[in-house]
């Protein structure tokens, strides 16, 4: 009778696992292979040399000029500014300036 029991519970086990692939549900310990992320682009045409953020307040200078969110600059557009970078639009294409590393020296 065990032995039955075993047949019976593992024939189930095999069903439910073809059921839940023919689903979409697959395996939980795959990683996800759903859509794509968008392509984000790293450009050198937009130098970003400060960046200011505070409270809620957000301003970069980007090739000399400050900027905010929803600025345009040429034919992009300000989408987003991060402590160390700033998220452009053009064209469906979103962009990535990152803040220029300077060294500033003291001087007694």
């Amino acid at each position: 009778m065990s032995d039955l029991k075993f047949l019976i519970i593992g024939g189930l086990l095999a069903a439910s696992a073809h059921l839940a692939h023919a689903d979409g549900v697959g395996d939980p310990t795959r990683p996800w292979m759903g859509a794509a992320a968008p392509k984000v682009e790293t450009v050198d045409a937009f130098r970003v040399t400060a960046i200011v953020i505070s409270g809620s307040r957000r301003v970069a200078v980007i090739n000399g000029r400050s900027v905010t969110r929803g600025d345009a600059l040429g034919d992009a557009r300000v989408i987003d500014i991060q402590p160390s970078q700033v998220r452009l639009r053009r064209g469906g294409q979103t962009l990535v300036a990152r803040l220029v590393e300077t060294t500033v020296e003291a001087r007694d």
